[in-house]
């Protein structure tokens, strides 16, 4: 074949190729983004480079739970951790240096639940669509749009790094899946979310139409039943042949996870039994009142795999300003207001692993915004820091099938950092940053140190003046050294204070101390020393130096702080009796054995219904019929 002929049959096939190509896209349903599709319009210019090679020099680094902190360097390269040094030296040439010096830099924490909107698959009844519309197990959360930016940014805020994202509304609300929190790139040749895992488990919730509606399951006890023939048809369906894909297809998988989310513990025990029926494992997104049925929990711990999601959705303090408000107060409900923080504790003694999430929090205890309060609160109720740590950590990237990822700071991991100002549970302590895939994100600016207290200056080196500030940033200025007659006050005068970072600028009127004008000094503040230069009225610079003059000694300090300490709160003790509330009992009542007799009993069973039948229980079980 000569050369233009064979350049004519190559042009030609690769026309066709293009349309089979752009054929077989059109025909196949896709998920990915409109930047994604080779129909999309290309970014315009040069790939846009971004520095990859990060050293986080000299903070304290807290690899994971159960390790023990170490000032040392965290070496990220194009978005993976690739060294913890134990040491706080120079980084090597081509990292890009952050000081981390006094920082405390954690693992970035991993939220196991977050619901998004994900479109409904089609029209009930529809070719491989479900019957009712609240089965959609078919549904993918990847199917939803990105969490948008105000989202992100909140998750990071909290210390997120990574999001189990799960499809709400529902019975079978489809599969959950993980993806990264860093910020998308505007860019369009920069960086995506990155989808860290696409099938986590399946979330089903016991939801129904409501009496008021006439779609089944109108009650709880119709979606329980809803439930239970899903899986059924779906186990049946799995061993037939020649079956097309529909939408109990992602159910025949046995391995998957059903991941229940429960507004009670009693739905959470159902759903743990319903999932031991079909040999599942079960994912229980919890209510937070699990400490009501703790015993019950345990049983099932014991029967099957179980892992409990939990909230902290503690209740607010009961309203006691109005004598109608003590009046209308019932047991129960002091009684939960008091235990609920203790649920994370219990739970964690009675075996369970727990996973937190700062879903389900009411708005009434501030949303996910009042998380860190909450936890903290927990703590204080008996969960320790390094339970705490893990159930936001190393448990929830196990749980998502992402921990080879992240949950901590170790070479091949994800760069997801946290940043904070102190240790991550203290009340005063600051996230500063969150790194995500090795690209930070600045949270807060540092606040500057105090400088509260009475600074001893020295101008040009030989004269004396005192500045007292107060705790608002407000000073004085006086002369300690000046001869006053007996009654009378030494003079003083009104600082101007200006602070910027750390540096402080002071501005006084001179004139009580021997020279008319105002004279103006800005120094560097470090710790409790302050040096800089100054400048008189008549525009003749000067240098100054302070120093930050130690409070008084308190002689009953000691005893005020061992006062405060006999008079902080303690964790409640814990209630015993059941089942939980007002009228519980010291023990549950001996079980006998009982005959029934000359009943109709409905066995729901290959017997069928019998009439005239004896029932005999014994310790409780029924031992025939």
């Amino acid at each position: 074949m000569n050369r233009p002929l064979r350049s004519a049959v190559l042009r030609v096939a690769a026309f066709a190729l293009a349309l089979l190509t752009g054929a077989s896209a059109l025909a196949q349903p896709s998920n990915q983004s409109t930047s994604d599709s080779p129909l999309a319009d290309r970014p315009n210019g040069p790939r846009r480079a971004e520095v990859g090679r990060f050293a986080l020099v000299g903070g304290m680094v807290h690899t994971g739970p159960g390790q023990e902190p170490f000032e040392g360097t965290v070496y990220i390269e194009d978005g993976r951790i690739t060294l913890v040094d134990k040491s706080a030296g120079e980084a090597p040439a081509g990292f890009a240096t952050f000081d981390m010096s006094g920082m405390h830099l954690y693992p970035a924490f991993v939220e196991a639940y977050y619901e998004v909107d994900a479109p409904s698959p089609g029209a009930p009844g529809s070719p491989g669509v479900h019957w009712s519309s609240l089965v959609t197990p078919q549904r993918s959360a990847l199917d939803a749009a990105w969490l948008d930016s105000g989202s992100r940014d909140g998750l990071r805020k909290l210390g997120f790094g990574a999001v189990g994202i799960s499809p709400q509304r529902g019975i079978f609300r489809g599969n959950n899946a993980v993806i990264s929190l860093a910020e998308p790139d505007e860019d369009m040749s920069g960086h995506r979310p990155m989808v860290l895992r696409e099938r986590v488990g399946q979330v089903l919730a016991f939801e129904s139409s409501g009496w008021g509606s006439r779609d089944y399951p109108t009650s709880q006890m119709g979606s329980v039943a809803l439930v239970r023939q899903t899986l059924l048809d779906a186990r049946w369906q799995a061993g037939q042949d020649d079956v097309a894909a529909n939408a109990l297809t992602p159910l025949e998988n046995g391995d998957i996870a059903l991941w229940f989310d429960v507004p009670g513990e009693l739905e959470a025990i159902r759903g743990s039994m319903m999932a031991r029926e079909f040999d599942r494992s079960a994912v229980i997104v919890g209510s937070g009142s699990e400490y009501q049925r703790l015993d019950a929990f345990k049983r099932e711990a014991e029967n099957g795999d179980l892992t409990i999601v939990v909230p902290l959705r503690f209740p607010k303090a009961p309203s006691v300003k109005m004598v109608a408000d003590t009046e209308a107060l019932d047991l129960n409900t002091l009684m939960e207001w008091e235990q609920a923080p203790t649920n994370p504790r219990r739970l964690q003694e009675a075996g369970f692993d727990i996973v937190l999430t700062s879903s389900k929090i009411p708005n009434g205890i501030g949303g996910r915004n009042g998380f860190h309060g909450l936890l903290r609160k927990a703590i204080e109720h008996g969960l320790s820091e390094d339970d705490a740590l893990a159930a936001l950590t190393t448990r929830p990237a196990k749980l998502l099938g992402v921990g080879e990822d992240v949950g901590t700071i170790e070479p091949g991991k994800l760069g997801n950092v946290i940043v904070a100002t102190g240790p991550i549970f203290d009340s005063k302590s600051k996230i500063l940053d969150v790194w995500v895939e090795g690209r930070r994100h600045e949270i807060a600016q540092p606040e500057a140190e105090s400088i509260e207290g009475m600074w001893e200056l020295t101008l040009a080196g030989r004269f004396r003046l005192d500045l007292d500030i107060d705790d608002k940033g407000k000073g004085t200025m006086s002369d300690p050294g000046m001869q006053v007659a007996e009654g009378e006050k030494a003079p003083t005068t009104k600082a101007v204070l200006e602070r910027s970072l750390d540096t402080l600028t002071v501005l006084f009127d001179h004139e009580p101390f021997g020279m008319p004008g105002v004279f103006t000094l800005t120094g560097t503040v470090q710790d409790d020393e302050i040096v800089g230069v100054g400048a008189r009225p008549d525009g003749v610079a000067f240098e100054f130096t302070g120093k930050r003059l130690a409070p008084d000694e308190d002689e009953d300090a000691d005893e005020d702080e061992k006062k405060e300490e006999d008079e902080k709160d303690l964790p409640p003790e814990d209630l015993g009796g059941y089942p939980f509330g007002a009228y519980s009992v010291a023990a549950i009542p001996a079980q006998e054995t009982v005959l029934i007799t000359n009943a109709t009993v409905w066995t729901v069973s290959e017997q069928g219904t019998l009439e005239n039948a004896w029932v005999l229980l014994v310790d409780g079980k029924i031992a025939s019929v």
